[in-house]
């Protein structure tokens, strides 16, 4: 076992703060990883957003708290969705590549891409790579 493991198993206060951080990190890499494949610069997404540079800065860097709106707002500046999902704490967060889409369906008149690769579903940030995987 690691010594991070250790470190987070050894109080659930720990765990709460590791989840905080570990969602920050990652909603931050998924926005960088749709900016760089757009070629978008935080200069371009500050002006779609009706912000600041510094403002997407600590947004990218976690040093401002994101809200749900932002994130929306920031996806939407990036011709995206945001993908959100809830696992059971046991489930493995190992992302899967597939060939194409596993599942899909309808949830509130939108439909929900759980995995896929097929570019034609591009429009796709899942929050965390994992949180929209096949069950």
């Amino acid at each position: 076992m690691s010594k991070l493991n250790d470190w987070v198993e050894a109080s659930p206060e720990r765990e709460r703060i590791y989840a905080q951080e570990k969602l920050i990190v990652d909603t931050a890499e998924e926005i960088w990883e749709a900016m760089d494949k757009l070629e978008v610069s935080k200069a371009q997404l500050a002006a779609s957003l009706g912000k600041s540079k510094a403002f997407v800065s600590q947004i990218l860097t976690g040093s401002r708290n994101m809200t749900l709106r932002t994130l929306a707002d920031i996806a939407s500046s990036l011709g995206k969705k945001v993908c959100v999902r809830l696992l059971d704490a046991h489930e493995s967060n190992a992302w899967q590549s597939v060939d194409a889409v596993l599942i899909s369906r309808r949830v509130a008149g939108f439909a929900e891409v759980e995995v896929s690769n097929d570019p034609r579903w591009s429009n796709v940030i899942p929050l965390h790579k994992e949180s929209c995987k096949a069950a």
